[in-house]
């Protein structure tokens, strides 16, 4: 029986992948019908990862937005005192 080039992966690392291949399954009917269905699977889980990214990057911006506006005030506050 030849092995499973996974069974090479870190636990965390095949965890990782098992859900990222469980976050394509919702589009299977789609890879499926493709002329190849490993590459558009590939392609299916590249999405899912960007669209990840595309929410981390949006809730950091607004963290981001939320600190600047606190310090602002902070700085605004302190020129009172000292005024």
């Amino acid at each position: 029986m030849p092995k499973d080039w996974r069974d090479k992966l870190d636990a965390q690392t095949r965890h990782d992948l098992e859900n990222l291949t469980k976050d394509t399954v919702t589009y299977k009917q789609a890879y499926k019908a493709s002329e190849n269905p490993a590459i558009s699977q590939i392609w299916i889980a590249l999405v899912e990862i960007s669209r990840t990214l595309s929410n981390l990057d949006r809730r950091m911006k607004t963290l981001e937005d939320i600190h600047f506006e606190k310090k602002k005030k902070g700085d605004i506050i302190k020129d009172l005192e000292k005024w």
